[in-house]
């Protein structure tokens, strides 16, 4: 029952993503189909320029921008639908790593203009979601042509990526929407990240403090993918905007691979995947800081080793899951549904990264909305995990405090045992009164109704000292059968003639007499020689209401240690 509501529930707040994520997209999307760019590429040669390259037909439009490797490139976009004359325009492209590029641009009257930008100036460029967006100079003649010239591109995914032609009015609504979508998602992460800090003050579980670093390092990659870095710090150079991406999103996978190492039960993580996940931790840290401090150095080999990490930590998910289903986790259904959208996501990423999938613009960012969706099911999921932790440590609490209990209490009548009735009797301050009772011919008792009856005798007795005995009162079975009761000096109502008249009072099974005798002393118990010594005179009296007939109580005064014992006549 309480795993179809967490189902129920979560469903209702993946719902509640989609809807957001649907109503957001239409403005992120609805231009792109009209505006598209079909980028054609050459090489640059020794004596190129704008002019002859405009003319030129020897661009290949169908091969695959990254079969041409790295270098330097002309990029030619025709544009078939331009956009009325006179209206400011701008060329809007993924970014991507190079040291610099000249705009050029041709209009419909033969003249055309040229911008260079270096990778510092492009980061002034970027707009929400890691968008280049150049502005084109409005002229009362439309735009029919646009001349890239990339310098120093590494072409890791391609060296234009998925080019639009946005009007003004057009890239206002789209920075509208994509601002809308990535402040909803920070804004989330921010309070998931607050709670479950405050979570982890609390209760100190390790995998909330790694989901933490985890939704630190997903705010941190949004706000330099959304271009929040390149606004804050205008001079940044956009291949340090990448290095910085990378490095964050290797933070990201190495935090949720550790939340995910200590969140699951100690079963589920065998020898053998606790091993996997720490060294493809190390593989991941590894390959982002090479990424981040040597590129352009190798970028290609590097860029691979990077998104190889990636398919490493993805190729944990089959073991991870196979030994959550063997060892029966209370969480596996829950995890799938909360994590199956970084999962999928980190693997498209990845395939991209190989350039089996192109880009588009909700893949680039795909990683912060799928961890944004995992936030709002994790919140539920991890809220599961604190109330199963709460339930174990309120079951662990009650079974050791039934231990305790069974250690200091004698099991067959339920009074306290000798050794926990000395650890609550010794020290106490001002003077005691302890009275000895034993059970008058006790081994009668057994040969007539046998072991058994007698122990229901037992039980029958402890039950009328129970009865009797004031509040403070402590009731203990000192061995066989006999009893001690330990008491305030001159507790009113509590005379050990009193208590012979409960005992024969008591019902006792198989309709026995049941009698005792009493011996009673008084004297301090600040230490184990004051109880040795108030013990010796409560067993002298205890002796004496014995040789004197029985059922009967005894009293002497203690005097101290080695001191001489005064009795007082015996009560019937």
């Amino acid at each position: 029952m309480r795993r179809g509501f967490c189902f129920r529930l979560a469903a209702a707040w993946l719902i509640a993503a989609i809807a957001l994520l649907l109503g957001a997209s239409p403005a992120l999307a609805n231009h792109e189909a009209d505006n598209r760019l079909r980028p054609c590429v050459a090489p640059v040669s020794a004596g190129d320029d704008a002019a002859s390259r405009f003319a030129a037909r020897d661009f290949d439009c169908t091969s695959d921008q990254t079969s041409f490797g790295t270098g330097n490139f002309w990029i030619r976009m025709d544009v078939p639908h331009a956009p009325p004359a006179g209206e400011s325009v701008a060329l809007r492209f993924g970014s991507v790593w190079m040291d610099g590029m000249t705009v050029h641009v041709l209009y419909a009257d033969g003249r055309s203009t040229a911008r260079s930008y270096t990778s510092r100036d492009a980061s002034r460029l970027i707009r929400v979601g890691a968008i280049i967006e150049v502005p084109i100079a409005a002229r009362d003649v439309p735009v029919t042509s646009i001349l890239v010239r990339m310098e120093g591109a590494a072409n890791l995914r391609g060296l234009v990526l998925a080019p639009v032609l946005f009007t003004r009015d057009q890239s206002s609504s789209d920075a509208i929407g994509a601002t809308a979508l990535y402040a909803f998602f920070l804004g989330l992460c921010l309070a998931l990240l607050v709670y479950n800090f405050v979570l982890w003050l609390t209760l100190r579980h390790r995998f909330q403090l790694y989901y933490c670093a985890m939704i630190l390092a997903t705010m941190g990659y949004a706000f330099t993918s959304s271009g929040g870095l390149a606004f804050l710090f205008e001079g940044i150079d956009n291949n340090d905007r990448l290095r910085l991406n990378h490095l964050l999103l290797g933070t990201i996978a190495v935090s949720a691979l550790l939340f995910i190492r200590h969140f699951f039960e100690p079963r589920v993580m065998t020898p053998w995947l606790r091993r996997a996940i720490f060294w493809s931790c190390v593989f991941t840290v590894a390959s982002s800081l090479a990424f981040a401090l040597l590129a352009p150095w190798q970028i290609k080999l590097l860029d691979r080793a990077y998104f190889v990490s990636f398919l490493l930590t993805l190729g944990l998910c089959g073991p991870l899951l196979a030994s959550a289903r063997r060892n029966q986790s209370q969480f596996l259904s829950l995890f799938l549904l909360a994590w199956s959208a970084p999962v999928i996501v980190t693997f498209l990423r990845a395939l991209h990264g190989f350039n089996l999938v192109p880009y588009n613009f909700w893949l680039d960012n795909g990683t912060m909305l799928a961890m944004g969706l995992e936030s709002l099911l994790s919140s539920l999921v991890i809220a599961y995990r604190i109330k199963l932790l709460s339930d174990e440590r309120d079951l662990e609490r009650a079974e050791k405090t039934v231990a305790q209990r069974l250690a200091s209490v004698d099991p067959l009548t339920g009074l306290l045992n000798r050794r926990a009735f000395l650890a609550q009797a010794i020290g106490k301050p001002g003077k005691r009164r302890l009275l000895l009772v034993d059970i008058d011919h006790f081994k009668r008792i057994n040969d007539t109704v046998g072991h058994a009856g007698g122990d229901e005798v037992l039980k029958a007795f402890a039950l009328a000292l129970r009865k009797w005995a004031p509040d403070g009162c402590l009731v203990v079975r000192l061995g066989g059968e006999e009893f001690g009761l330990l008491l305030p000096e001159g507790k009113d109502g509590s005379s050990a003639a009193l208590l012979l008249a409960r005992i024969r009072s008591q019902a006792m099974p198989h309709e026995l007499l049941v009698t005792a005798s009493i011996g009673e002393a008084e004297g301090a118990l600040t230490s184990q020689e004051a109880w040795i010594a108030l013990y010796r005179s409560a067993d002298v009296a205890l002796y004496r209401a014995k040789s004197e007939g029985r059922d009967r109580a005894c009293h002497i005064d203690e005097l101290g240690l080695g001191a001489a014992l005064t009795s007082h006549p015996c009560a019937a």
